[in-house]
């Protein structure tokens, strides 16, 4: 595999056919990365997200813990995006990460997310690994003191399996759901061709959400031809494995693992496994 801050072939992915689940208004750059390599791309969002009710009735204040996980660039915008009106129960602002001794230290768990919070002038530190398990082995979370608080931001309905780790190693972990997803409305003809298109379809799906939602959004034909022939390129073996398991025990073959959800990640990761099938 070509490190992820190599360029890759103009004709890397050509004849595949890749359909992004992800919402509209972050689809554009991966869209675009994806042509560039020689991809067909079509545009299907199987979420949208918009502000939770939980973020305006948690009471939180991000300067009582000692590090704060944002889990998305949902959750950056969000968590830095609450109105005035609630800044007294909801307090993220830039100045508190100013790396005094005092204040929290800002984790992310990629480099989307991490640029994200550095265009607010966030400082933070992220895992080689984007993943749960690449924060969970953080130098600076696997070796804090017992009692230290955590504070995870995230999307409603976000997977345990963090909180649930950081609580087994003794650290107090606090959760502050400040978006939520729905279900959208496709544009009709949106996957026009589906079903007579010629090379591969690949479905890039980076959330288990994503993917139940693809379900229910497709007409009968184009489940039938998701169900038979493509391939699902996955950001986690958590997603993976959901796939797996929802569609009667789907080939591995046909669960491509592309070791993270940021661009270079996927346009990487898509390349390394068409080669393989084409092979």
């Amino acid at each position: 595999m070509a490190p992820l801050g190599s360029p890759t072939s103009a004709q890397a992915l050509h004849a595949l056919h890749v359909v992004v689940t992800r919402p509209q208004a972050q689809a554009s750059t991966v869209r675009d990365a994806l042509q560039a390599a020689g991809a067909s791309v079509w545009l299907f969002p199987t979420l949208e997200i918009a502000a939770s009710a939980a973020e305006h009735q948690a009471t939180v204040n991000f300067a009582d813990y000692h590090f704060v996980i944002f889990i998305s660039v949902n959750a950056v915008h969000h968590a830095f995006a609450a109105p005035p009106s609630n800044a007294a129960r909801h307090t993220c602002q830039p100045q508190l990460f100013d790396g005094s001794a005092t204040s929290p230290a800002a984790l992310a768990v990629g480099p989307a997310t991490a640029s994200a919070l550095q265009a607010r002038g966030v400082a933070c530190a992220m895992p080689t690994q984007h993943s749960t398990e690449g924060l969970l082995a953080l130098a600076c979370l696997r070796d804090a003191s017992p009692g230290a608080r955590v504070l995870i931001v995230r999307g409603v309905g976000g997977s345990p399996d963090l909180a649930e780790g950081l609580r087994a190693s003794g650290v107090s972990v606090d959760e502050i759901a400040v978006y939520q997803r729905q279900l959208p409305r496709p544009e009709p003809g949106a996957l026009a061709g589906l079903a007579c298109a010629r090379g591969a379809v690949v479905v890039l799906v980076t959330s288990v959400q994503s993917f139940d939602n693809l379900w229910l959004l497709v007409d009968a034909e184009q489940r039938e031809c998701l169900a038979k022939a493509a391939y699902f390129a996955v950001a986690s073996t958590r997603i993976g494995a959901h796939i797996s398991i929802a569609r009667g025990g789907l080939a591995s073959e046909r669960i491509w693992h592309l070791g993270g959800a940021d661009t270079a990640a996927v346009v990487h990761g898509l390349a390394r496994h068409w080669a393989q099938v084409k092979a």
